[in-house]
């Protein structure tokens, strides 16, 4: 993951288990899991697993989309979640835009400040 991180920008990992998205996973979850792990100024990242960093992430909103979902309908689903005070992390990007299928891709709040 910190590899993705470094070289793609990815910030947001949906996290799937038995099939199913059970979360997703953020770069503040990983630097905060790296501070709390730091011994004599070295971090050993052998055989971390998802599942060590997991208790590090806060619960974030997520919502699912299909493939064929119009990006301006998308925009309009983080600007609902707003106007209730609640923040929408991502939204990920499926087939059939359901919680147990394999994700296509992701969307956050930065991605549409950069489509506009």
């Amino acid at each position: 993951m910190i590899l993705a991180i470094h070289n793609n920008t990815y910030t947001k990992f949906p996290i799937y288990k038995d099939g199913s998205c059970v979360g997703i996973l953020t770069s503040g979850a990983v630097l905060k899991w790296m501070a709390k792990h730091i011994s004599n100024d070295v971090i050993d990242l052998a055989n971390i697993r998802v599942g060590e960093v997991i208790p590090y992430e806060t619960k974030h909103l997520i919502d699912f989309v299909n493939n064929d979902r119009d990006i301006f309908e998308v925009e309009e689903m983080f600007e609902k979640r707003h106007a209730h005070g609640k923040k929408l992390e991502a939204v990920i990007i499926t087939e059939n835009g359901q919680i147990d299928e394999k994700p296509l891709g992701i969307i956050t709040s930065w991605d549409l400040i950069e489509i506009d």
